[in-house]
């Protein structure tokens, strides 16, 4: 079957892909992305690609249909199912893979949904997400070949080196962190469980639908029923770097109120 797709204007931007689903994306723009990005990959000298997806509704079927066009092409694709995005970023760095796709409507409302790229462990981004574009509409990508799918649960070995880079030794630590029903949830259980202290977590249900409040944090105005209860909190974007404040981080019994689980 001959293969040629086009996306909507305003979906391929500077550094993702990202629409609103059902309106300006869905799962033929996904299996496109896997069709023209394995291309890329292949021509590129490259064989093995890692998939990951964000907790966000239409993130399963976008990923399903996103795997079925990279295997078309060819490649070993690895999916390491749903969590943030730099553990797909780790993934990609451990399994040393040829290429990197992460479904994920980073901070955008819950009917958005997009796809960030690595290719070679680089950024992808730019000039070569427009020439993507090209390509899908041209049709010009490889040959069709059967590649192979497997799954890798990297999730346990990503905390670990989380962990790794705690530097605040045996010291107790009193800390509320706010997951806002992100795509952390699972990974932050793992995370406080391995730290010393105590620790509340707020909003820790992973829920594409975002109940708790928008999943944009850097919209100051979000924290505003969590900062009456809290004193001071953590939010889930610290998740990639884990040097500890040389302070103690300290938690009100009226966090309780926030939805929020002692761990």
């Amino acid at each position: 079957m001959t293969f040629s797709h086009n996306f909507d204007a305003t979906s391929l931007r500077e550094y993702d892909i990202r629409g609103i689903v059902g309106k300006t994306l869905s799962a033929e723009d996904a299996f496109a992305i896997g069709r023209t990005f394995g291309s890329m990959v292949r021509r590129n000298g490259g064989r093995t690609l890692v998939v990951g997806y964000d907790g966000r509704l239409s993130s399963p079927m976008l990923e399903e249909a996103l795997v079925q066009g990279a295997v078309e092409c060819g490649l070993e694709v690895t999916r390491v199912g749903r969590g943030p995005t730099p553990m797909l970023y780790y993934a990609s760095a451990t399994l040393e893979a040829d290429g990197a796709i992460m479904v994920t409507g980073s901070h955008n409302p819950p009917d958005y949904n997009g796809f960030k790229m690595m290719l070679a462990g680089k950024p992808f981004f730019g000039a070569q997400i427009k020439e993507l574009g090209e390509l899908s509409a041209q049709g010009n990508v490889v040959a069709r070949e059967d590649g192979s799918v497997r799954e890798a649960d990297v999730r346990d070995e990503y905390v670990a080196r989380l962990v790794k880079d705690y530097v605040g030794g045996s010291r107790k630590l009193k800390i509320v962190w706010d997951n806002g029903n992100s795509s952390a949830g699972e990974i932050l259980e793992k995370l406080v469980a391995a730290l010393p202290g105590e620790h509340i977590v707020l909003n820790a249900a992973i829920d594409g639908t975002f109940p708790a409040h928008h999943p944009d944090p850097t919209v100051a105005r979000i924290f505003s029923s969590l900062s009456a209860s809290c004193v001071i909190m953590v939010p889930m974007w610290v998740l990639p770097s884990m040097a500890m404040p040389t302070g103690s981080v300290w938690w009100t019994t009226r966090a309780k109120s926030c939805g929020a689980t002692r761990r």
